[in-house]
C-alpha cells in the first residue's frame, strides 16, 4: 500500500513539473546595413495573442515582456519562458522595431489576418518546454531628421525638444505611437547648446516637426516651417533609411504681439475677476489668461498674425479680505472673497497685426448675486 501512495506522490508531482516546464530562447540580433552584431540591444520576447474578432469587447491586457540585452557578439538568451508563440521585439538607437508597422491594438489584439501578418513580417519563435528555440533577427535602420533650432536673429534656441509628428491615414498629423518608433528617439530629439537636433529611429512616411509651446521659458509653439499653426506645418517624405538634414526651423519673434487690456461692465465698472481665450477659426486655443485681481486687467503674450475670437468666461467682481496671524503678521491666516457680481460669457472677434495696448472690452450685461463670501484657506 506504501508503495502505491509514493507512486501516486511521484505521478502527481510529475504532472505538477510538467504543467509548470518551462523552455529558453535564444538568438543573434544583426544589423542589416552593417551585416554587424546589434551589441548591447534590448531584447524582448513577446507572447503573439491568439487572433480575436475585430469586434471583440474589452480590453486586451498588456502582456509581459520577457527581456534582456545583447551580448557583444549579438547574442541573447531568454530563460524560463512559458511555452507559446512569442514575437521578437529588438530597440536599438537608430533602428527600426521589427513590429513597427503595427499599432499597439494589433499588437495586443490582432486579428487572424493581422495575426498572419506578424507572423510573415516579425520574427517568431515557437517555445516549447524544457527545449531551447532559436532565431535570428535582422533590424533595419530607420530614417533621420536633422537641423537647426534658431530664433530670426541667428542665435541658437538650445535645451528645446523638438517632437515629429506623422501624417496617418486621414490626413491628419499625430504623434507617434511607441511601436512607430524607436523608443530611444527622444533621448536625443532635443537641441543641443549650439540649437543643433537629431530625430532618429523613423520609419518611412511623411513627417512635420513640432517645437512645444514651452510656458517656463515663454516660447509659443512652432512648427517646421517656421509657422504657429499646425495647418502651416510644412511636410518631409523621409523613404527607407533616409537621412533629411536640413530640417531647420526658425522662432520669428517679429512675429509674435503681446495684448494688454481691461474688462468693464456696460454701466463702466471694471471686472476684475474671470478667465481670457483666444481661438483660432477653427477653435483652436492660442493662450488662455486671468484677470488680475489687482489691477484689473488682463496680458496675453506670444500670439501670432490673424484673426481670432476673444472669448471672456466666469466675469465677476470680487472683494478679497486677507486675514494675518496678529502675532506674526507675514503669516496670512485665511482669504475672504466675497463675490459681488456676476457677468454672463462674452466674446467678440479680435484682429492681430501688432501689440495691442489698452484694449477695453465691455461685457453688454450682467446679473448681480447676493454677496457670496468664500473662505480659501491659506
Amino acid at each position: 500500500m506504501r508503495s502505491v501512495v509514493i507512486l501516486l506522490l511521484f505521478s502527481s508531482l510529475a504532472i505538477a513539473q510538467q504543467d509548470t516546464a518551462t523552455g529558453t530562447a535564444s538568438g543573434h540580433v544583426y544589423c542589416a546595413d552593417t551585416q554587424r552584431p546589434a551589441r548591447l540591444a534590448d531584447v524582448a520576447l513577446v507572447p503573439l495573442p491568439l487572433a480575436v474578432a475585430p469586434s471583440a469587447a474589452g480590453k486586451p491586457q498588456t502582456p509581459q515582456h520577457y527581456t534582456v540585452h545583447s551580448r557583444h557578439d549579438g547574442s541573447f538568451l531568454v530563460t524560463h519562458l512559458p511555452p507559446g508563440d512569442y514575437y521578437v521585439s529588438v530597440t536599438y538607437p537608430g533602428y527600426l522595431t521589427p513590429e513597427y508597422q503595427f499599432s499597439a491594438d494589433d499588437l495586443l489584439r490582432p486579428s487572424a489576418d493581422i495575426r498572419r501578418q506578424i507572423i510573415e513580417s516579425v520574427p517568431v519563435v515557437t517555445v516549447a518546454a524544457n527545449r531551447n528555440s532559436s532565431v535570428s533577427v535582422t533590424i533595419r535602420r530607420g530614417g533621420a531628421i536633422s537641423g537647426t533650432l534658431r530664433y530670426e536673429d541667428g542665435s541658437p534656441v538650445p535645451d528645446r525638444e523638438i517632437v515629429p509628428l506623422h501624417r496617418d491615414s486621414n490626413g491628419a498629423w499625430t504623434a507617434l505611437s511607441p511601436s512607430a518608433s524607436n523608443n530611444r528617439m527622444f533621448e536625443n530629439g532635443g537641441t543641443d547648446d549650439l540649437g543643433h537636433f537629431r530625430i532618429q529611429g523613423l520609419a518611412p512616411g511623411e513627417y512635420t516637426l513640432k517645437l512645444p509651446r514651452a510656458y517656463d521659458v515663454g516660447l509659443t509653439a512652432v512648427y517646421y516651417g517656421d509657422g504657429f499653426l499646425e495647418k502651416d506645418a510644412k511636410s518631409i517624405k523621409l523613404t527607407d533609411g533616409e537621412e533629411y538634414p536640413s530640417a531647420d526651423i526658425t522662432v520669428r519673434l517679429s512675429k509674435l504681439h503681446t495684448i494688454t487690456g481691461s474688462v468693464v461692465s456696460s454701466s463702466g465698472q471694471p471686472i476684475n475677476s474671470g478667465k481670457i481665450t483666444l481661438s483660432t477659426a477653427d477653435n483652436i486655443t492660442m493662450d488662455l489668461a486671468v484677470i488680475d485681481e489687482d489691477n484689473a486687467t488682463f496680458y496675453i503674450d506670444l500670439v501670432p498674425d490673424g484673426v481670432y475670437t476673444l472669448r471672456i468666461t466666469d466675469a465677476k467682481n470680487v472683494s478679497t479680505q486677507v486675514l494675518r496671524t496678529p502675532e506674526n503678521p507675514n503669516m496670512i491666516r485665511n482669504i475672504s472673497r466675497t463675490t459681488l457680481a456676476v457677468y454672463p460669457d462674452y466674446q467678440a472677434p479680435l484682429e492681430v497685426t501688432g501689440d495691442i495696448t489698452s484694449l477695453t472690452l465691455t461685457i453688454p450685461e450682467k446679473r448681480v448675486d447676493a454677496a457670496q463670501p468664500v473662505r480659501q484657506p491659506y
